[in-house]
């Protein structure tokens, strides 16, 4: 018989894999496989049986794949062209009449506030901006199939905030989970009415907490916290009774967004005699994350691990939904009874002719007269004198352009960055952010999203490529001139231009000094090289929980293999002769490894940024700070890697390689002194 874990109601219990295993024994052996390599940035899946959409993180793109795992367009979205995520659902049978006013198989789509709705491939605002819906991403969606809240559509937005929506894109504000700032709710769904104490109710997965919330039913809609512990909390997804799959293939598919960008597929069989049960998703790599079961006795709920989660950062997924009727309207076939067409036929034959004959006839003659005669005359006279007044106004404007190349020259300085004379960053500490081209790896930048800010200068070395847009930029953003050059879309028009608040915008330099050349050498990877060769004076090993560190009164070198933080803070303390140089050589945890510092808080007793230095040296690795609450400080320098800033104020500065990626109103920090 097969074991299970008890997990009673409102408790907060975080089970690691490694745990979980001892206690229960791989209970459910799940076989995901890739299914979908061509979408950039995968983010929201949603599927039927004959219909699997996938919207793209960086664009407004929804995608439809075929049978092969092939994508192409099925529809753009007119929204804001950032980095967005953005999460779908179809809607089902259940909420077409009698139940409800929707149109069974439109497809709707949350970006922002908004709602949008595709019907044969033409958008249409549906919803919004929803009034209470106070977060501009990460916004769930899902459908009623049961009948609790009327077959309505559920909204959910990040702060906590969750709607009804109807037929007719009425959105009600039914609870708040939370004040602001609490947690972030993602990945509702609404589970069957016999599962459990909460069944029938709206569950919605707490990332920030490592929670499941639940909703009651109306005319309350009572919120119950923490009725579930799940580290990283993702998304709740109700197994189908019964099920189906997309194109006799999956049951279920998962987007991981950043390390392999694959959608994966995981069989039905997997699912054998599971339906009414509940999967949930974690988001993040963390110690403890996991894909679950969830099951019921109706009493207690039980959490078993299912399989293997996916690697990397897992954001949207979708059961097949039976429920969504496939488009049967395309037999247009019936039009096998041809007769009918030759009867209108005859129909065209006998007036047409000679209707149009006279039709023709009558405006020929007074058209082409009255026009010649009025429009040759009157534009001729008033066209020369507006160039008069052209002329005039290009000339003023034109002298004052001329000294912005004068602007370049001097050198902006960073003064929260590193800036002791032990291993110096030489003409790198001008920069808040150097992206770095690497031999190991692509080099990428992805800097986008309202409310993202870096204060400071931001260099692109050569041989980086990606986008810039929609950031606000305290300084400039430098492109380097030596060759190959950059390949770096910025957006410096329309809504999603990048907004400089100070500086003189986009220039181009030599940043041969600070980045090195084709690859290798610069004065960033001589700082990492410099501090990869001090000894040790404090060895921790693995870095997995709250720690202080206390300066000796001079050059502190703290030597580091992995770091797993979740919920931690780290002290610093010591004095203004204090210079702490932490080398972090281990890969990371998880696959693909990466450093995790998931809300995570640095305290400085006595010393200031500039006294910290970071090194992360591992070919590959990746650092991935996240979660609103998280601060940290100093220079952090990742050479051969990569450094993802989700939503965490930084006080400091960066200099990395492979993806650099500040978005969802990440702040950091290195002004310029004024």
């Amino acid at each position: 018989m097969k074991k299970r874990t008890k997990i009673s109601l409102r408790t907060k219990i975080y089970l690691t894999i490694v745990g979980l295993l001892a206690l229960t024994g791989v209970l459910y052996a799940a076989n995901p496989a890739p299914f979908v390599f061509t979408i950039p940035f995968p983010t929201g899946v949603t599927a039927a049986p004959d219909l699997l959409l996938v919207s793209e993180y960086c664009s407004e793109n929804i995608d439809t794949v075929d049978c092969n795992g092939f994508a192409t367009l099925f529809a753009t979205l007119p929204g804001f062209g950032s980095c967005q995520e953005k999460y779908m659902a179809i809607a089902p049978s259940q909420s077409g009449p009698p139940n409800n006013t929707f149109t069974p198989r439109d497809v709707f789509v949350t970006e922002g506030p908004n709602v949008y709705k595709i019907t044969g491939g033409i958008v249409t605002l549906f919803a919004g901006p929803i009034g209470g819906c106070l977060s501009s991403d990460h916004n769930g969606i899902t459908f009623d199939h049961f009948g609790t809240f009327g077959f309505d559509m559920i909204v959910t937005c990040q702060e906590g905030s969750v709607f009804r929506v109807d037929g007719n894109g009425n959105a009600t504000q039914i609870a708040s989970v939370f004040p602001p700032g609490e947690g972030e709710i993602e990945g509702p769904a609404v589970v069957p009415p016999l599962f459990g104490p909460h069944g029938g109710e709206i569950w919605v997965a707490d990332e920030l907490n490592g929670q499941v919330h639940a909703i009651g039913p109306p005319p309350t809609y009572t919120v119950t916290q923490n009725i579930l512990s799940h580290v990283a909390a993702e998304g709740v997804w109700v197994i189908p009774s019964p099920q189906c799959t997309f194109c006799s293939g999956g049951a279920f598919f998962q987007a991981e967004q950043q390390q392999n960008q694959f959608v994966w597929q995981y069989p039905l069989s997997d699912f054998a005699g599971l339906g009414g049960n509940v999967i949930l998703t974690s988001e993040s790599a963390e110690e403890g994350a996991d894909t679950s079961l969830i099951t019921t006795n109706g009493t207690d709920y039980f959490k078993s691990s299912f399989g293997p989660r996916i690697p990397g950062v897992n954001e949207g997924a979708s059961f097949v939904d039976c429920d969504v009727p496939t488009a049967t309207p395309t037999p247009t076939a019936t039009a096998t009874s041809t007769p009918t067409a030759t009867a209108t036929a005859t129909a065209t034959f006998t007036p047409t002719a000679t209707a149009t004959a006279t039709a023709t006839f009558t405006p020929t003659a007074t058209a082409t007269f009255t026009p010649t005669a009025t429009a040759t005359f009157t534009p001729t006279a008033t066209a020369t004198a507006t160039a008069t007044a052209t002329a005039t106004a290009t000339f003023t404007p034109t002298p004052t352009p001329t000294p912005t190349p004068t602007a370049t020259t001097p050198p902006l300085l960073c003064p929260n960055a590193y800036s002791s004379a032990i291993c110096n960053l030489g003409s790198f500490g001008k920069f808040a952010v150097l992206v770095l081209n690497s031999t190991a790896c692509p080099s990428n930048v992805d800097f986008s999203t309202p409310g993202t800010l870096v204060q400071g200068d931001i260099g692109l070395c050569g041989g980086t490529s990606g986008l810039i847009q929609q950031l606000t930029v305290d300084g400039d953003i430098v492109k380097d001139t030596t060759p190959p050059g950059t390949n770096v879309t910025i957006t410096t028009s329309g809504t999603n231009a990048v907004h400089f608040t100070t500086g003189h915008g986009v220039q181009n330099q030599d940043l041969s000094a600070a980045c090195g050349a084709g690859g290798t050498g610069g004065d960033c990877r001589n700082a990492s090289q410099c501090a990869s060769g001090l000894p040790c004076t404090q060895n921790v090993g693995d870095l997995t929980t709250s720690r202080t560190f206390t300066g000796n009164g001079g050059l502190n070198v703290i030597c580091i293999n992995n770091i797993n933080l979740v919920k931690a803070t780290i002290t610093i303390q010591g004095g203004p002769s204090d210079t702490f140089i932490f080398n972090v050589t281990g890969p990371g945890v998880g696959v693909p490894p990466a450093h995790i510092l998931n809300n995570v808080k640095t305290t400085l007793v006595g010393v200031n940024p500039s006294q910290i230095l970071w090194n992360v040296t591992a070919s590959g690795t990746t650092v991935n700070p996240t979660k609103l609450t998280s601060s940290l400080v100093g220079t952090w320098l990742v050479p051969n890697g990569s450094f993802l800033l989700d939503k965490v104020s930084l006080n400091g500065s960066i200099c990395a390689a492979c993806t650099v990626r500040i978005h969802s109103a990440a702040q950091l920090t290195c002004p310029e002194p004024h």
